[in-house]
């Protein structure tokens, strides 16, 4: 499977995808829970002692699959910023069917990391939830989060106003970092985000009121932006050279 096969297969994901993101958003909570698993050897007598539980399959296509997703609007995005030929040309020859694979792979091991830093701060916080409750919720949360900040960061470079003057004034210097460096709009929407969703999400599985929920959206929110902005910062000159 090439990219250009990648780029056949997306339309058929984001109409499969699309009824999961809308559940998701007009009821921030639901997502795929772990499912339950028996051992072939365990029998009546057993009772629990032979349960176990994994993340649903279905999770883990749709984290791999926003991811792929994803990938392909930042590209799109950072092509139309920096120079580069057409989608599919600039997906084929920048990041490749090799860059993808690793994109995916260390994108989820960020969501991972990221997931159980905010399960053990759940629990600091009294949180009723398990590791893979938590983990669970988070990675479809991450995931959704990440197509829709690529879209609407791609949609900021592509409609957005000019670049602004530079001005010392604080709201205005702000005004111009997001102006002149588009793509950094990205993370702005994705810290607003997490802040709602996964804040209101988080609460139905710990048992958490508004105020630990508001702790935990922005703990997560400020991990994951600040850790994703100084990768991306790092790798971003690398990637498009």
């Amino acid at each position: 499977m090439d990219v250009k096969d990648i780029f056949q297969w997306l339309p058929q994901s984001v109409s499969r995808f699309a009824p999961i993101f809308a559940d998701a958003l007009s009821r921030p909570g639901l997502y795929f829970p772990p499912v339950e698993e028996l051992s072939a050897d365990s029998g009546p007598a057993d009772g629990d002692a032979k349960q176990r539980w994994r993340p649903d399959p279905e999770l883990i296509t749709f984290v791999f699959g926003c991811i792929v997703i994803g990938s392909i609007l930042n590209e799109l995005m950072r092509g139309r910023l920096y120079g580069g030929g057409s989608p599919i040309d600039l997906a084929v020859e920048k990041p490749g069917l090799f860059g993808l694979v690793s994109v995916i792979v260390v994108v989820t091991l960020f969501w991972f990391a990221f997931s159980f830093l905010t399960f053990l701060f759940c629990k600091l916080l009294g949180g009723r939830g398990t590791w893979l409750e938590t983990v669970s919720l988070s990675l479809q949360y991450f995931a959704i989060n990440n197509v829709l900040a690529n879209f609407l960061a791609l949609l900021w470079v592509m409609l957005g106003p000019s670049p602004a003057p530079w001005s010392e004034d604080l709201l205005s210097s702000f005004w111009c970092w997001i102006t002149g460096w588009p793509d950094r709009m990205y993370f702005l929407v994705q810290f607003v985000l997490l802040s709602i969703y996964l804040t209101r999400a988080i609460g139905t599985i710990h048992g958490f009121g508004h105020v630990k929920q508001g702790f935990v959206g922005i703990f997560t929110a400020s991990m994951t932006v600040t850790i994703g902005y100084i990768f991306y910062e790092n790798i971003a000159p690398i990637h498009m050279g």
